[in-house]
Protein backbone atom coordinates (compact mmCIF):
# COMPACT_ATOMS: atom_id res chain seq x y z
CA UNK A 1 0.00 0.00 0.00
CA UNK A 2 1.46 3.40 -1.07
CA UNK A 3 1.57 6.32 1.11
CA UNK A 4 -1.19 7.85 -0.28
CA UNK A 5 -3.08 5.21 0.18
CA UNK A 6 -2.32 5.12 4.07
CA UNK A 7 -2.96 8.15 4.44
CA UNK A 8 -6.59 7.98 2.57
CA UNK A 9 -6.85 4.85 4.56
CA UNK A 10 -6.46 6.65 7.88
CA UNK A 11 -8.82 9.58 6.62
CA UNK A 12 -11.40 6.89 6.25
CA UNK A 13 -10.85 5.51 9.46
CA UNK A 14 -11.00 8.49 11.54
CA UNK A 15 -14.28 9.58 9.53
CA UNK A 16 -15.83 6.20 10.66
CA UNK A 17 -14.92 6.43 14.30
CA UNK A 18 -15.87 9.99 14.22
CA UNK A 19 -19.39 8.85 12.77
CA UNK A 20 -19.65 6.36 15.26
CA UNK A 21 -18.74 7.96 18.17
CA UNK A 22 -22.07 10.34 17.15
CA UNK A 23 -24.44 7.56 16.68
CA UNK A 24 -23.56 5.11 19.59
CA UNK A 25 -23.88 7.61 22.40
CA UNK A 26 -25.45 11.36 23.23
CA UNK A 27 -23.29 14.16 22.90
CA UNK A 28 -21.50 14.77 26.60
CA UNK A 29 -19.27 18.14 27.69
CA UNK A 30 -16.07 16.80 26.47
CA UNK A 31 -17.37 15.33 22.97
CA UNK A 32 -18.90 18.77 22.62
CA UNK A 33 -16.11 20.98 23.51
CA UNK A 34 -14.11 18.70 21.30
CA UNK A 35 -16.45 19.22 18.05
CA UNK A 36 -16.92 23.04 19.02
CA UNK A 37 -12.76 23.66 18.51
CA UNK A 38 -12.70 21.37 14.88
CA UNK A 39 -12.42 22.94 12.03
CA UNK A 40 -15.03 21.67 9.26
CA UNK A 41 -13.60 21.73 5.44
CA UNK A 42 -15.56 23.76 3.05
CA UNK A 43 -14.52 22.28 0.11
CA UNK A 44 -14.94 18.03 0.05
CA UNK A 45 -15.66 17.15 -2.88
CA UNK A 46 -19.54 16.17 -2.48
CA UNK A 47 -22.47 18.46 -2.29
CA UNK A 48 -24.07 16.40 0.99
CA UNK A 49 -21.20 16.52 2.96
CA UNK A 50 -20.60 19.83 2.54
CA UNK A 51 -24.05 20.96 3.33
CA UNK A 52 -22.97 18.84 6.53
CA UNK A 53 -20.32 20.52 7.76
CA UNK A 54 -21.61 24.37 7.27
CA UNK A 55 -24.60 23.39 9.37
CA UNK A 56 -22.27 21.39 12.46
CA UNK A 57 -19.92 24.66 11.48
CA UNK A 58 -23.11 27.01 12.05
CA UNK A 59 -24.21 25.08 15.06
CA UNK A 60 -21.32 25.58 16.87
CA UNK A 61 -20.47 29.21 16.05
CA UNK A 62 -23.95 30.46 17.35
CA UNK A 63 -24.73 27.19 20.40
CA UNK A 64 -22.23 27.83 23.30
CA UNK A 65 -22.14 25.10 25.32
CA UNK A 66 -24.47 24.77 28.34
CA UNK A 67 -26.49 22.19 30.40
CA UNK A 68 -29.78 23.01 28.75
CA UNK A 69 -27.57 22.71 25.15
CA UNK A 70 -26.96 19.53 26.27
CA UNK A 71 -30.14 18.29 27.53
CA UNK A 72 -31.79 19.55 24.13
CA UNK A 73 -29.29 17.35 22.40
CA UNK A 74 -29.99 14.35 24.50
CA UNK A 75 -33.50 14.34 23.88
CA UNK A 76 -33.32 15.05 20.25
CA UNK A 77 -31.21 11.95 20.23
CA UNK A 78 -33.61 10.07 22.08
CA UNK A 79 -36.66 11.49 19.79
CA UNK A 80 -34.56 10.66 16.73
CA UNK A 81 -33.26 7.07 17.30
CA UNK A 82 -35.00 5.54 19.73
CA UNK A 83 -38.40 7.50 19.22
CA UNK A 84 -38.60 8.24 22.89
CA UNK A 85 -41.24 10.97 23.71
CA UNK A 86 -42.91 11.02 20.03
CA UNK A 87 -46.26 10.09 19.93
CA UNK A 88 -46.38 8.38 16.45
CA UNK A 89 -43.63 5.78 17.55
CA UNK A 90 -41.77 7.20 14.32
CA UNK A 91 -37.81 6.99 14.11
CA UNK A 92 -34.41 7.19 12.16
CA UNK A 93 -33.56 3.98 14.26
CA UNK A 94 -30.08 3.05 13.78
CA UNK A 95 -30.51 -0.75 13.01
CA UNK A 96 -29.67 -2.43 9.67
CA UNK A 97 -32.29 -5.40 10.35
CA UNK A 98 -35.74 -2.79 10.54
CA UNK A 99 -34.87 -1.87 7.27
CA UNK A 100 -34.37 -5.19 5.20
CA UNK A 101 -37.73 -7.00 6.75
CA UNK A 102 -41.18 -6.07 6.11
CA UNK A 103 -42.06 -6.04 9.83
CA UNK A 104 -39.34 -3.49 10.71
CA UNK A 105 -38.26 -5.77 13.77
CA UNK A 106 -34.47 -5.56 15.34
CA UNK A 107 -32.22 -8.61 15.61
CA UNK A 108 -33.00 -10.52 12.43
CA UNK A 109 -30.79 -11.84 9.50
CA UNK A 110 -28.60 -8.63 9.52
CA UNK A 111 -28.05 -8.35 13.18
CA UNK A 112 -26.43 -12.50 12.93
CA UNK A 113 -24.58 -11.64 9.57
CA UNK A 114 -22.83 -8.55 11.48
CA UNK A 115 -22.24 -10.17 14.08
CA UNK A 116 -20.54 -13.64 12.01
CA UNK A 117 -18.56 -10.84 10.41
CA UNK A 118 -16.89 -9.25 13.68
CA UNK A 119 -16.36 -12.60 15.17
CA UNK A 120 -14.52 -13.76 11.69
CA UNK A 121 -12.03 -11.34 12.07
CA UNK A 122 -11.83 -12.50 16.47
CA UNK A 123 -13.90 -9.02 17.62
CA UNK A 124 -16.55 -9.54 19.95
CA UNK A 125 -18.83 -6.49 20.84
CA UNK A 126 -17.84 -5.37 25.11
CA UNK A 127 -21.61 -5.71 26.22
CA UNK A 128 -20.23 -3.80 29.02
CA UNK A 129 -19.74 -0.63 26.90
CA UNK A 130 -21.87 -1.33 24.24
CA UNK A 131 -25.62 -2.30 24.78
CA UNK A 132 -27.53 -2.49 21.24
CA UNK A 133 -27.52 -5.27 18.56
CA UNK A 134 -24.53 -5.96 16.21
CA UNK A 135 -26.05 -4.26 13.58
CA UNK A 136 -26.35 -0.83 14.99
CA UNK A 137 -24.89 1.67 12.85
CA UNK A 138 -22.46 3.12 15.51
CA UNK A 139 -21.07 -1.00 15.45
CA UNK A 140 -21.11 -1.17 11.55
CA UNK A 141 -19.13 1.83 10.97
CA UNK A 142 -16.70 1.10 14.21
CA UNK A 143 -16.30 -2.42 12.45
CA UNK A 144 -15.41 -0.25 9.39
CA UNK A 145 -13.09 1.56 10.75
CA UNK A 146 -10.74 -1.55 12.12
CA UNK A 147 -11.19 -2.41 8.48
CA UNK A 148 -9.42 0.95 7.55
CA UNK A 149 -7.21 0.73 10.10
CA UNK A 150 -5.40 -2.87 9.31
CA UNK A 151 -5.87 -2.45 5.47
CA UNK A 152 -8.27 -5.30 4.88
CA UNK A 153 -9.01 -3.78 1.57
CA UNK A 154 -11.52 -6.36 -0.06
CA UNK A 155 -13.27 -6.77 3.58
CA UNK A 156 -14.14 -3.46 3.19
CA UNK A 157 -15.83 -3.56 0.10
CA UNK A 158 -17.96 -7.05 1.00
CA UNK A 159 -18.97 -5.69 4.37
CA UNK A 160 -20.05 -2.22 2.90
CA UNK A 161 -22.09 -3.85 0.01
CA UNK A 162 -23.54 -6.03 1.97
CA UNK A 163 -24.51 -3.75 5.22
CA UNK A 164 -24.06 -0.48 5.26
CA UNK A 165 -24.96 0.59 1.77
CA UNK A 166 -27.81 -1.08 2.16
CA UNK A 167 -29.17 1.16 3.87
CA UNK A 168 -27.45 4.03 5.99
CA UNK A 169 -28.23 6.30 2.76
CA UNK A 170 -31.85 5.83 3.67
CA UNK A 171 -31.06 6.18 7.71
CA UNK A 172 -29.17 9.08 7.30
CA UNK A 173 -32.21 10.64 5.26
CA UNK A 174 -34.55 9.56 8.06
CA UNK A 175 -31.77 11.68 10.29
CA UNK A 176 -32.15 14.32 8.15
CA UNK A 177 -35.83 14.67 8.11
CA UNK A 178 -36.92 13.76 11.81
CA UNK A 179 -33.94 15.80 13.50
CA UNK A 180 -35.30 18.33 15.37
CA UNK A 181 -31.78 19.95 16.29
CA UNK A 182 -29.13 21.33 13.59
CA UNK A 183 -26.77 19.16 15.30
CA UNK A 184 -28.11 15.77 14.32
CA UNK A 185 -29.71 17.27 10.26
CA UNK A 186 -25.74 18.19 9.94
CA UNK A 187 -24.80 14.75 11.03
CA UNK A 188 -27.06 13.12 8.78
CA UNK A 189 -26.31 15.18 5.87
CA UNK A 190 -22.55 14.59 6.66
CA UNK A 191 -23.17 10.68 6.55
CA UNK A 192 -25.21 10.31 3.66
CA UNK A 193 -22.45 12.20 1.69
CA UNK A 194 -19.89 10.04 2.91
CA UNK A 195 -21.59 7.41 2.38
CA UNK A 196 -21.56 8.46 -1.50
CA UNK A 197 -17.62 8.93 -1.50
CA UNK A 198 -17.34 5.75 -0.08
CA UNK A 199 -19.53 4.04 -2.35
CA UNK A 200 -17.47 5.63 -5.45
CA UNK A 201 -14.08 5.23 -4.04
CA UNK A 202 -14.41 1.33 -2.87
CA UNK A 203 -16.10 0.42 -6.71
CA UNK A 204 -12.88 2.11 -8.15
CA UNK A 205 -10.22 0.28 -6.02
Amino acid sequence: MDEKMKKLQTARENMYRFLSRLYMFEVDDVCFKNLEKAVFPQHCGNEDMAQGYKILSDFFQSHPISDALLDELAADYAGTFLAAGVAAGEAAFPYESVYLNSKHLVMQEAAAGADARYKADGLEIRRDMYHVPPDHVGLEMEYMAYLCANGKVAEEKQFFSQHLNNWVPFFSGEVIRLARSDFYKGLGWLTRGFMTLEQHYLNEI
